[in-house]
């Protein structure tokens, strides 16, 4: 019996082809990085609201761009923690109740 929602890991999708492949600094934008990800651009807004998920940097009013070396260090942070004991999504996980 399924216990609520199933969350994939994040990880960069292979067949996607990575437009700062050439680039050592190269900013992504979320619909790149959603597509790298395969995730979809609504859940990585989500992750800026919420406070998680890679370091952006809003570019004017509305755009923001994520860096490529903060996005392979974010990933690399969530790889040594899938193996932990702590929720792959730590925003998703119940709060302790307070009696």
């Amino acid at each position: 019996m399924p216990r609520g929602p199933q969350f994939k890991k994040l990880t960069l999708d292979k067949k996607v082809l990575d437009p700062g492949a050439d680039h050592q600094e190269y900013y992504y934008t979320t619909k790149e990085l959603a597509g790298l990800l395969n995730v979809s651009p609504s859940t990585l807004s989500y992750y800026r609201t919420q406070g998680v998920g890679p370091k952006f940097r809003r570019i004017g009013y509305r755009s923001c761009r994520y860096l490529k070396t903060d996005v392979l260090a974010y990933l690399t942070e969530r790889e040594g923690l899938m193996g932990s004991d702590q929720p792959s999504y730590p925003l998703l996980a119940k709060p302790a109740s307070h009696r």
